[in-house]
């Protein structure tokens, strides 16, 4: 069940993604960016859930999606102020 779970937040994340690279020029770039920094917190938290991730690389996978994940929270509040 919870691999269900990840497999769909995968899923969500690369959306984000494509919706981020297709609506570039039509978006405000908080907002895409918003939606960049998500998915990739999101890819990096998930992804050693669904697939074996050598052990060294999951240290620099857990800061990159802490990294990400404030990034997303500063540009949603970049948003809100908006």
């Amino acid at each position: 069940m919870n691999e269900k779970i990840s497999y769909f937040i995968i899923a969500f994340s690369i959306y984000l993604l494509g919706k981020s690279a297709v609506f570039f020029n039509h978006m405000p770039i908080y907002s895409v960016l918003f939606d960049v920094f998500m998915a990739i917190s999101l890819l990096c938290s998930n992804i050693p859930r669904v697939l074996p991730v050598k052990v060294q690389y999951l240290y620099y996978m857990k800061k990159v999606e802490y990294v990400m994940l404030g990034l997303a929270l500063l540009m949603f509040a970049l948003l809100i102020i908006r």
